[in-house]
């Protein structure tokens, strides 16, 4: 399964483009701890297809953002920050 991985700024930036996109969020968890990090999983869908996003966010560096789907073209156009 194709993978891209990438450092942002901030996770949820990503998250909320492919949602203005048209994608629907079918899952998404979210796990903390006591220092204010936190790693998201999410499954965002469309017609398009299925991308599966993990990130891992740290208070101490840039955020690590890794997108995986079936459909390598989803990629193309994601704007990183």
């Amino acid at each position: 399964m194709p993978t891209r991985i990438e450092r942002t700024d901030d996770i949820n930036t990503i998250l909320n483009i492919k949602l203005k996109e048209g994608y629907e969020m079918k899952k998404r968890k979210v796990l903390k701890d006591f220092w204010g990090n936190y790693s998201l999983k999410a499954t965002l869908t469309s017609k398009k297809g299925t991308i599966r996003l993990l990130g891992i966010h740290n208070s101490e560096c840039k955020d690590t953002v890794i997108l995986r789907s079936k459909n390598e073209s989803l990629f193309d156009k994601l704007p990183i920050a």
